[in-house]
């Protein structure tokens, strides 16, 4: 059975309304919340599954980590979020609200299976789905998607699991990527993140929510002065007044960078302290924009916040800082962030 658990929401009135697909019912969605990058209000709630391998199985299938076989409870699941839940978020927080449909694991096969039994929804995000699921792939080749926007994302050491069945989730996910591109489909991506299937599952989740907005954070204000140690080593940053804007939690993003006369070009933008070269408090914004080498200081500058990268950490060296800050690099050119304006 699904329920509506916890909400937590910016704003009076979302434009946005969230649902995750939570398979526990004490599930703290605090990290999920705090990477959700959008500039309007938003509400994340939690739609609990008391029993994900029932509630959120499309048929039956045998079990792979037990004698328990899996249900087919997907069908009334999805008939209480569309008939019951989502009428009573509309009358919370009005009919415009565009609602997006989320999940981790065997929440993100639901996910990506209710695309193509509903157009409800705004958008469909589905974090290592676990599409080594029995007859999925003669599933989507005899079934079209209804949705419009659809997100995939995967651990890029998944494939290495010790369970066989396991181990063929990157297989299946590169199909049913290759399979949704045939579709009409307005927007569909596939990314990979580090680590296996149990790494960083609030900023996976949040990150995939990003993707499918289209309101993003947005800080803007003028290029000032700093210390110039990035031109040292060749990374030259930007640094940002913000004056008394809110700012998104202390990490490294990629960003997008929108430059007085309308240019724009593809960023790493760190919100924090320095400690690799500070030792005070001092909350910056540092904008290293890629392919870029023209003076703007007294400019201002927009920064569009697309996704997270990493936390903020001390290095070593301002070497050790340059080999991390070229793989920053590397991970914003593969996010797939629009430039265009």
């Amino acid at each position: 059975m699904i329920s509506l658990q916890k909400r937590y929401i910016k704003g009076s009135k979302p434009k946005y309304c969230f649902v995750l697909i939570s398979q526990s019912a004490d599930e703290d969605l605090e990290g999920v919340f705090d990477h959700i990058l959008i500039q309007d209000s938003f509400v994340l709630v939690a739609a609990y599954a008391d029993d994900p391998s029932n509630d959120l199985c499309p048929w039956l299938a045998k079990g792979i980590f037990s004698k328990d076989d899996f249900g087919d409870g997907a069908n009334d699941s999805l008939r209480t979020i569309v008939d019951e839940i989502i009428p009573e978020l509309k009358k919370d927080y009005g009919e415009e609200t565009r609602f997006i449909l989320g999940g981790y694991s065997l929440g993100a096969l639901f996910s990506l299976w209710a695309a193509y039994n509903t157009d409800i929804f705004y958008g469909h995000m589905c974090a290592s789905p676990s599409l080594w699921y029995p007859l999925w792939d003669e599933y989507i080749a005899e079934n079209k998607p209804l949705a419009k926007r659809i997100y995939l994302s995967l651990g890029d050491k998944e494939k290495k699991s010790k369970n066989k069945v396991l181990a063929t989730v990157e297989d299946r996910v590169l199909q049913q990527e290759e399979q949704l591109k045939k579709n009409d489909i307005e927007r569909i991506v596939l990314e990979f993140n580090e680590g296996n299937h149990f790494k960083d599952v609030d900023i996976r989740i949040a990150n995939g929510f990003n993707w499918l907005v289209e309101e993003h954070l947005r800080i803007k204000g003028p290029v000032v002065h700093g210390k110039g140690l990035g031109h040292t080593k060749k990374m030259p940053t930007a640094n940002v007044d913000y004056g008394k804007q809110a700012l998104p939690p202390n990490c490294v993003y990629a960003t997008k960078v929108v430059l007085e006369d309308g240019r724009v070009y593809k960023g790493v933008t760190n919100v924090g302290t320095r400690p690799s070269v500070d030792n005070d408090n001092l909350i910056t914004i540092e904008t290293f924009i890629i392919d870029f080498a023209e003076d703007i200081y007294d400019k201002t500058i927009e920064l569009v916040f697309g996704r997270y990268l990493r936390e903020i950490r001390k290095f070593s060296s301002l070497d050790e800082l340059k080999m991390q800050v070229d793989k920053d690099i590397e991970d914003a050119l593969r996010y797939c962030i629009t430039t265009e304006e």
